[in-house]
């Protein structure tokens, strides 16, 4: 099926037997879950597929209720890729579907935790961070009673990051050292490398700097060995923050012009526009006012263009009027 361009595969889906079973159902979204690191684009196609598959699923290959429950899981990943794109109308919309159909399927714990776990991701891009820490709450619990601890701890850390940003760096380093101890007794070197990813965000919040760098050199050669080159440059966009913060600017200024840069080749516009504000602060420390109205005027599109919560465009559109 990929080996044909993406415009042809839905139709194949809609129109061959041959596509339409559940096992290729779950291997599409087994597929798109993986590319959330290194093609958002690619894991928005695969996750829609599995939709259409889903769909197209007949009595004679699955009773209606694992119909249902795997349309239900295509939904809600399909959902969170496109989340991970930042289109959050479209994925809200996607998660309303994958409730409906988990409703109609076989209300296994697992389903109901994942939806808990997706939806509220979205909800803290959205700012409403006590909706979506019950629901993680909620999440951690099923899977914990489910035997998926491994996935507790992922839910743990999207818990600790939410904090962080919403303000309180003390809480989220508790809650993440938390998921990290659940991840080093049960994950692979993939997991723990995010773990620690996500421990330097918010050791560089709280100024230990030093401890963040050691921790971006930790995770540097697994994220090589796997060949992950979007993680490998949000973990540098995370080193230039650092450096930033530790007064080393000449080096910050190499990295995040660095990331921006790859970010806008690859087409990750909202992730360049907020690079941008990163070298807006660095230049604003400098005193380098030409350099901060260049920026002001490339991100404000980028961010209109997106469903971005009204706290980023009414400060991107005061930062604007401040330097213009």
């Amino acid at each position: 099926l990929l080996s044909h361009p993406p415009q042809r595969r839905l139709t194949m889906v809609r129109n061959s037997r041959r596509f339409q079973n559940p096992e290729l159902g779950q291997s599409l979204i087994d597929k798109g879950f993986d590319q959330r690191f290194s093609d958002d684009q690619l894991g928005d196609e695969l996750t829609e597929l599995a939709v259409a598959v889903s769909v197209q699923l007949g009595e004679e290959v699955c009773s209606p209720e694992e119909k249902y429950s795997l349309l239900g899981r295509a939904w809600a990943y399909h959902g969170n890729a496109l989340r991970v794109a930042t289109e959050l109308r479209r994925a809200d919309a996607a998660f309303k579907q994958a409730h409906l159909s988990f409703e109609k399927g076989q209300r296994r714990d697992l389903d109901r935790a994942l939806w808990c776990r997706f939806t509220a991701l979205l909800l803290r891009a959205r700012r409403d961070f006590e909706t979506a820490r019950r629901l993680q709450d909620q999440a951690i619990r099923l899977y914990i009673r489910q035997g998926e601890p491994r996935t507790a701890s992922q839910v743990m850390s999207d818990q600790g990051l939410g904090l962080l940003y919403q303000g309180q760096p003390e809480a989220a380093m508790t809650r993440l050292e938390q998921a990290q101890a659940l991840v080093l007794a049960n994950g692979s070197a993939r997991e723990i490398a995010t773990a620690k990813h996500n421990l330097a965000l918010c050791l560089t919040d709280i100024g230990e700097h030093e401890r963040a760098l050691e921790m971006v050199a930790d995770v540097r050669p697994v994220l090589q060995e796997s060949g992950d080159s979007l993680s490998l440059l949000r973990l540098r966009w995370l080193e230039g923050r650092i450096l930033t913060g530790s007064g080393r600017d000449r080096p910050a200024e190499e990295a995040l012009v660095e990331v921006r840069d790859a970010f806008i080749e690859e087409g990750i516009g909202y992730d360049a526009a907020l690079t941008c504000l990163d070298l807006a602060l660095l230049y604003a420390r400098q005193g380098r006012a030409q350099e901060m109205r260049q920026l002001a005027e490339e991100m404000l599109p980028i961010f209109k263009s997106r469903d971005v919560h009204r706290e980023a465009n009414a400060a991107l559109i005061l930062f604007r009027e401040a330097v213009v």
